[in-house]
């Protein structure tokens, strides 16, 4: 044979070995209605707008900017620049007795501090697009942009101030970022006179007061509509820490599934805190299949990564307790009662190994989407295209049914091969080509004639959502704190503002 490639192909040539297998997040995209939900219950609280003090930066400079008439180069400069000494107030603060350690970290502060190793640091050096403190064009204002134009802190277009922008309360203690952020240079002497400059000073100032009665719905413009909810997602922390201890998010969370106070409160009686309960228990759903996948990469990898697909199924098979599938779910422990949800998975958990316990989980969310009604449903489960969704509560409910008169075992293998088809699908749906001509395919898991190659363990993280963030956002607020024991409770200032929760 004649290796003429312009009239055919000579040996394997045909093959294309351009694809290029990458580890994807997300491999069985249970998550897509959760963190849709989420973020349409609490709107601009996200896992990356961790410092509460940056809505008034922000706000303040872009309020500069338009006073001064400058055009969009120059407010991204300054904003840009602004951050940096922000991150240099902070940093030089964290020295100080006074600084609040649990704080978390200023945007920029690793770059920054590696910056200031040298002394001075040059601001137009340090400010740099791509090289200096941030990578982002506009630095770490994107995040927080749809909340400060929900909250009309700013205009849509980011140009000038919105109507809730309150200069006298911002700017009492912020104002000097201005003058220090036109500077050519910087240094942790220059900020060493203005420890109020520091992150940690919304705690204190009346910019951290001002954000704190947006966040609670208590402003004196009274846009209470757009506050609502994350007054309402407040109001749930707030019962919580009064009737319930409370070392962090997830005991909120737990709170909010279980805890009878839910349907007893008249602060929580609005239907956005019952969809909140739903939200909470889809969450457990969504990490059991999470735990699920994770067990069977556990699986993959005890087989050096390369496991039959039939075997991979008998893992979870031979798990399976000899009953059918109406049996099991019959045998689960109660999840409902007169007051509410009960915690059956936890209770279920503490009798059986993982696996099982995972299987529990998943199998529960099907019974509770026949268990919960009105706003709670609604959280759980979504609208009518969520509810036909693959691995969705109401199609667990359906599996379930069709199920019923037949062992366990033979359901547990149908599961594994579920996920597998699935995760292929997911990969292949987010696959994209790269620049290089590269076909970059984000999954960990490769199937080919009835053999699992599974490149790497999966984890099995909690689905955020957010509450842990609003938390945190609160105690930097001065409204939560914890006590020597852990325990969050209610401080001064969020006291006198969980009235406006009502």
């Amino acid at each position: 044979m004649t290796d003429d490639r312009s009239n055919g192909v000579a040996g394997p040539g045909w093959a294309d070995n351009r694809d290029k297998r990458i580890n994807g997040l997300f491999p069985l995209a249970v998550e897509r209605f959760l963190n849709r939900s989420v973020a349409e219950a609490l709107p601009g609280v996200t896992t990356v707008t961790t410092v509460a003090r940056s809505w008034a930066v922000h706000s303040m400079v872009i309020a500069h900017c338009a006073e001064a008439g400058m055009d969009e180069e120059a407010r991204r400069q300054l904003l840009r620049r602004v951050e940096i000494v922000v991150a240099v107030a902070s940093i030089a603060h964290m020295e100080d007795r006074s600084h609040f350690t649990w704080m978390p970290k200023p945007h920029g502060h690793d770059r920054v501090a590696h910056f200031l190793e040298s002394g001075p640091i040059s601001l137009d050096e340090v400010s740099t697009d791509g090289s200096g403190y941030s990578e982002a064009k506009w630095g770490f204002l994107t995040p927080y942009l749809g909340s400060e134009t929900r909250f009309g802190f700013v205009s849509r277009d980011a140009s000038e101030p919105g109507a809730e922008y309150d200069p006298d309360r911002v700017e009492s203690n912020l104002k000097p970022l201005i003058a220090l952020a036109q500077q050519d240079q910087i240094s942790l002497d220059d900020v060493a006179v203005f420890p109020r400059l520091c992150i940690c000073g919304a705690a204190l100032c009346d910019d951290g007061e001002w954000l704190a009665e947006h966040l609670t719905g208590s402003n004196p413009h009274g846009r209470l509509a757009v506050a609502s909810p994350q007054a309402a997602a407040m109001g749930l922390i707030v019962e919580a820490m009064r009737h319930a201890p409370i070392t962090g998010a997830n005991d909120v969370t737990d709170f909010i599934r279980f805890h009878p106070r839910i349907q007893e409160s008249p602060l929580l009686e609005a239907a956005r805190v019952q969809r909140w309960r739903g939200l909470a228990l889809r969450q457990s759903a969504v990490k059991a299949w999470r735990q699920m996948w994770s067990q069977m990469s556990e699986w993959a990898a005890n087989e050096g990564g390369f496991i039959e697909e039939s075997r991979l199924a008998d893992q979870l098979a031979d798990r399976a307790p000899n009953q059918k599938v109406r049996e099991f779910v019959d045998s689960l422990p109660p999840s409902t009662n007169s007051k509410g949800p009960l915690n059956a998975e936890t209770d279920f958990s503490n009798e059986v190994e993982p696996a099982l316990a995972t299987l529990g989980a998943i199998l529960l969310s099907g019974r509770r989407s026949s268990e919960l009604h009105g706003e709670q449903l609604a959280g759980f489960a979504g609208a009518t295209p969520d509810q036909l969704e693959e691995l969705s509560p109401h199609w667990v409910a359906r599996e379930t049914d069709h199920w019923a008169s037949q062992p366990m075992a033979d359901f547990c293998r149908a599961l594994v091969r579920t996920l597998l088809a699935r995760s292929q699908r997911v990969a292949l749906a987010k696959a994209q080509w790269n620049k290089l001509g590269e076909y970059v395919v984000p999954g960990r898991v490769l199937l080919r004639e009835g053999l699992v190659e599974w490149r790497d363990r999966e984890p099995a993280g909690d689905p955020p959502l957010r509450i842990a963030e609003l938390m945190s956002i609160g105690h930097q607020l001065r409204m939560f704190e914890v006590d020597e024991a852990g325990l969050w409770y209610l401080a001064e200032r969020g006291e006198r503002l969980a009235g406006h929760l009502l």
